[in-house]
């Protein structure tokens, strides 16, 4: 039961478009598709973002998504989940998440079309907004010389209460989101957050 929550509070924060486009994204009717994510080719110990490849911790494998290898300690599934916005702007977010024990783990891109602003300043109010949860952290990061927002929400979701944890990254038209759920009224994220977010490479 406790996983489920972290599974569907994951599912709930996969369309980082919502909150990057703040108000203006409403929920689609199209059901969202699915696929195993496949492992990329092994990877060499390096610095994160650098050119050796990304940092893999024992017992994690690398992953290929969008632009980008991450290291992660289950093996994901891609979701594709279509967006409308109400101007009728069609989106696409990408998400490959999975699930260890109480703790949920994914990585979310999502690219805006010419035209159609998009920032940081809403990606809290969006992820607060699609869990019912409350933020509690909201601050500005850099990574490789990108910009990028930390956030923290709370939920309280089926008599439990649940922590989000989340770095958003802004590269060009395309927002990268990594995010970690756990179950449970947790202070800190899990020990394995910041081993994915040392392993994230931006390709």
């Amino acid at each position: 039961m406790r996983r489920l929550v972290a599974t569907a509070l994951l599912a709930a924060c996969a369309g980082l478009a919502s909150g990057c486009a703040q108000t203006e994204q409403r929920e689609s009717t199209t059901e969202p598709t699915e696929r195993t994510a496949q492992p990329a080719e092994p990877a060499p110990t390096g610095e994160p973002g650098g050119s050796d490849g990304p940092v893999v911790p024992e017992g994690f494998r690398v992953f290929a998504g969008d632009g980008f290898r991450v290291a992660l300690p289950c093996t994901p599934d891609l979701k594709t989940i279509p967006i409308t916005l109400p101007s009728g702007t069609e989106l696409e977010a990408r998400s490959w998440g999975c699930a260890s024990s109480e703790v949920a783990f994914a990585v979310s891109t999502t690219t805006f079309p010419r035209g159609l602003a998009s920032d940081l300043d809403g990606v809290s109010v969006g992820i607060a907004r699609q869990t019912g949860g409350t933020v509690v952290a909201d601050e500005a990061v850099s990574y490789a010389g990108l910009p990028g927002r930390d956030v923290t929400v709370k939920v309280e979701r089926g008599g439990q209460t649940a922590m989000s944890f989340s770095r958003a990254l802004k590269r060009g038209r395309t927002l990268v989101q990594v995010q970690v759920v756990v179950v449970g009224d947790a202070a800190e994220p899990p020990s394995d957050y910041p081993k994915i977010l040392g392993s994230l490479e931006l390709t």
